[in-house]
């Protein structure tokens, strides 16, 4: 068996206001009590009072209801724009990372030029150094053999005379 407390419990719990609750209980209540006592046209009072009651909770609901879509509507516009807003700020922050990067990379690779020039140019200086040195031994030899030559001839034209 329901108490009128269980029903109270039940109806707020299934987010009717307390206030109302009690108002209908009451109503109710007196439906109840009056019943026996009342005449027809009361108690037909009384149930176009719970009826107009009920339809009146149904119409705050629903007017509930559209305020609370209308709000999160403008909540989702709110978000949408500052994503929109936050999406700009990161694409523009990307960018500028970008150009940063592409600059650093500029200057990097300059330096490798620069470093293979370097090394590029002390590889033909030690090129160079070693090719006057090559020719400068093939010289020498031959300045060598004609020295020796020289003798020899000398000594054979001595032997000779």
């Amino acid at each position: 068996m329901t108490t009128l407390n269980d029903v109270r419990a039940t109806l707020i719990a299934q987010g009717y206001p307390a206030d109302q609750v009690d108002a209908m209980l009451n109503l109710a209540g007196r439906m109840v009590l009056e019943g026996s006592l009342a005449s027809k046209d009361d108690v037909n009072g009384l149930r176009d009072e719970f009826t107009l009651f009920k339809i009146d909770v149904g119409t705050q609901f629903a007017e509930l209801r559209a305020e609370m879509d209308t709000k999160f509507a403008e909540m989702r516009v709110e978000m949408n724009g500052k994503f929109a807003e936050l999406r700009v700020e990161m694409d523009t922050k990307f960018a500028e990372m970008r150009v940063e990067m592409n600059e650093k990379f500029a200057e990097l690779r300059v330096e490798m030029y620069e470093k293979f020039a370097e090394q590029r140019a002390d590889a033909d200086n030690r090129e160079r150094r070693i090719i006057k040195w090559v020719v400068g031994t093939v010289l020498a030899g031959i300045a060598v053999n004609v020295a020796v030559m020289g003798i020899g001839i000398g000594v054979v034209a001595l032997l000779m005379r």
